[in-house]
């Protein structure tokens, strides 16, 4: 009997945090991770969000997803 992995649905692919998450739960037989980032999924579009936690129905949801654009952040 095989024990059922743990779904993760990951916001983000191409970061430092995302990158990191990919390194380390590639590693762990026990997860299925799916990653989603630019141009897949538009994290500021709700429907979106909705559409893509309802297609994967992930048993965890990690957003690894930033914005890095500094000095535009402060303004």
């Amino acid at each position: 009997m095989t024990a059922q992995k743990t779904k993760l649905l990951i916001l983000g692919r191409s970061g430092q945090l995302a990158r990191a998450l990919a390194a380390q739960v590639g590693d762990i037989s026990a997860f299925e991770a799916k990653f989603l980032g630019r141009p897949e999924l538009d994290v500021t579009d709700s429907a979106a969000l909705e559409r893509a936690i309802a297609e994967t129905s992930p048993d965890i949801l990690i957003n690894a997803t930033a914005y890095t654009a500094v000095d535009r952040a402060e303004d």
